[in-house]
């Protein structure tokens, strides 16, 4: 039971974690950046 909740835990946090850096203005340039480049290396 203990094992479980920490599992929660560990994915709850992680998605925190990726809710603040999606929310970052420069995490979305970068990655918008990103994108662009992969569109034009395909």
């Amino acid at each position: 039971m203990e094992s479980l909740s920490y599992e929660y835990l560990k994915i709850y946090m992680l998605g925190h974690h990726l809710g603040t850096l999606y929310l970052k203005p420069e995490f979305s340039i970068s990655f918008r950046f990103f994108q662009r480049n992969k569109q034009s290396m395909l």
